[in-house]
């Protein structure tokens, strides 16, 4: 049996106040254990204010024993005894699920990743495809780094000092925008890995506790909310990039034409010395016809050439 009021005797329940146990599933809480069967019995736990506990003890002691051997169906109330600056009356009482929240939180999801998505576009649209590599050995006017690129942006895009010395990064890898995998979870998606990351701590076959066990129901009675903008894919480079692109090929095609110019000097060159030979041989020819130079008569032996026969005639020698 059991006085009407009192403390539980320490001999029927142990582990009163839980206690935390770690095991290879996890960390679980260990519920207090009854020594007898409390099957008949009705259990209440019940929040009392410092004050009142002498109050209560008194009322209650008018009802008798309680007989544990026989099933009677009693009620056992359990005290808690509170501070008086803490106590309120519904202490104990299980907050019910605030679906309306639930579904303003689905709609900041969905407006979250919506903007996301529309910066994210405008960010590839002027500066995707910067953090590929420049060629550093050019003599270029615009930029020959990624560093120096956004150096340069920056100076054109905020109050001076705001923004951090780009110099002092030694890769292009920290210029990088967020990858896209940190965007925000659904409810339904979040809500599941919450109860499933409890459900590790528990031990094997131990019931998942409240909210919890209630991410089902809350998930299905959520409206789901489309996305308005959706993560464009098909950017491969973004303005930035194209004029960094353009540039190159330009002082690629100035390098070329230089390389041209110079091949054309050189021809021109050789063209001018021929010229200078033709003009010697001319003169030599003229001679040889008898003529005088600028007369005509040394190109007319050079046409003649090709069908005449020179012989040479040694002079005759004289005893």
């Amino acid at each position: 049996f059991l006085p009407s009021a009192g403390s539980f005797p320490d001999a029927l329940v142990s582990q009163l106040a839980g206690e935390q146990i770690n095991t290879d599933a996890g960390n679980f809480w260990q519920r207090p254990q009854l020594h007898f069967d409390p099957q008949d019995l009705q259990v209440e736990l019940v929040p009392v204010a410092k004050g009142n506990v002498q109050g209560v003890i008194t009322r209650e002691s008018t009802r008798g024993k309680i007989d544990l051997a026989e099933f009677q169906h009693q009620r056992i109330r359990l005290m808690v005894i509170v501070d008086d600056k803490d106590y309120r009356e519904d202490l104990l009482a299980l907050p019910q699920v605030n679906q309306p929240l639930i579904q303003t939180l689905e709609e900041r999801y969905a407006q979250s990743l919506s903007d996301y998505n529309a910066w994210a576009n405008q960010f590839d649209q002027l500066y995707k495809g910067l953090d590929r590599d420049f060629d550093r050995t050019s003599n270029s006017k615009f930029f020959s780094d990624p560093i120096e690129l956004f150096t340069g942006i920056y100076q054109v895009s905020g109050p001076a000092g705001v923004y951090p010395k780009l110099a002092q990064y030694v890769s292009a890898d920290k210029l990088k925008i967020p990858a896209f995998e940190v965007a925000p979870l659904n409810t339904s998606t979040s809500l599941s890995q919450l109860a499933q990351q409890r459900e590790n701590q528990l031990a094997a076959n131990q019931p998942l506790p409240r909210p919890y066990n209630l991410h089902q129901s809350i998930a299905e009675n959520v409206e789901p909310v489309t996305v308005d903008n959706q993560r464009d894919s098909d950017i491969e480079a973004g303005l930035y990039r194209q004029r960094a692109d353009i540039e190159a090929q330009i002082l690629a095609l100035e390098q070329s034409l230089e390389v041209s110019f110079d091949l054309i000097d050189e021809v021109n060159d050789f063209i001018l010395l021929q010229r200078q030979h033709l003009d010697s041989i001319s003169v030599s020819f003229a001679s040889l016809a008898g003529g005088v130079p600028g007369d005509g008569s040394g190109l007319n032996l050079m046409r003649w050439s090709g069908s005449l026969n020179f012989n040479y005639n040694p002079p005759e020698t004289t005893e």
